[in-house]
């Protein structure tokens, strides 16, 4: 072979060699080509996932969070409405203490225990016995007792006792020409009541005493009791308050 199909040889081998390295070269490119990209989505894709679980993760959380407050939610509507219960009878617990209270100040207890003799006496109820010719007797035994204002009087054996009509405080202890003593109970509902008696007083003046307190006790030389009551300063007849068959 001569020096130039040699050289034609040489160039015709580079020349393949060449081509075969173009193609390399352009295969390798085209899979990076198609791998970066795949690549590229899966990494994308990862981290979808990851937020996504995160989400769910979250709503999950919330979810949870939700029904715990739902729960706190009805746990302190019920307490709530134990609490309005509570109050409610409260307040109708104090309604009715109030009321009852208010049931025992007023002055309609029977003023004298054990058995008695009762009678009214007025002025007037004096004028209209000497009109009927009582006897002197009568007339001297009830004409000291007489009284502009409605009375009611009583005669009591020894043992019984005085006892306050309604509950309230002890306003004054005052001599009495007549009877003795004179005890004044203030009810604080527009109700006084007036016990008068010769005894020894049993309540000293400011106490507080509860209907059924006793005030005097009947001895042999204390046997006689007035009672009166005054409503709203005014003396009243005490038989239209005080329960007689009580």
């Amino acid at each position: 072979m001569d020096k130039q199909n040699i050289k034609q040889a040489i160039r015709e081998a580079v020349h393949k060699v060449d081509g075969r390295r173009i193609v390399a070269a352009a295969v390798v490119a085209a899979l990076l080509l198609v791998w970066i990209p795949v690549d590229s989505v899966r990494v994308h894709s990862r981290e979808l996932s990851a937020h996504i679980e995160s989400l769910e993760l979250q709503i999950e959380e919330l979810t949870s969070e939700n029904r715990e407050l739902k729960i706190e939610n009805e746990e302190l509507a019920s307490k709530v409405e134990l609490m309005s219960q509570a109050l409610s009878l409260q307040a109708q617990s104090e309604e009715v203490r109030q009321e009852e209270e208010a049931r025992l100040s007023e002055p309609t207890e029977f003023p004298v225990t054990g058995a008695v003799s009762m009678i009214e006496v007025t002025k007037k109820d004096i004028e209209e016995k000497k009109k009927e010719t009582a006897s002197a007797q009568d007339i001297a035994q009830v004409e000291p007792l007489a009284s502009d204002t409605p009375i009611m009087i009583f005669t009591a054996t020894a043992g019984n006792t005085v006892i306050a009509s309604g509950a309230g405080v002890v306003e004054s202890i005052e001599e009495d020409e007549i009877y003795g003593k004179m005890i004044v109970i203030d009810h604080g509902n527009g109700y006084q009541s007036v016990y008068r008696n010769a005894g020894a007083s049993k309540v000293e003046a400011g106490a507080n005493v509860t209907r059924g307190t006793v005030l005097f006790v009947i001895n042999s030389n204390n046997t006689v009791i007035g009672f009166q009551i005054k409503q709203d300063g005014e003396y009243v007849d005490p038989m239209d308050v005080v329960d007689i068959a009580g």
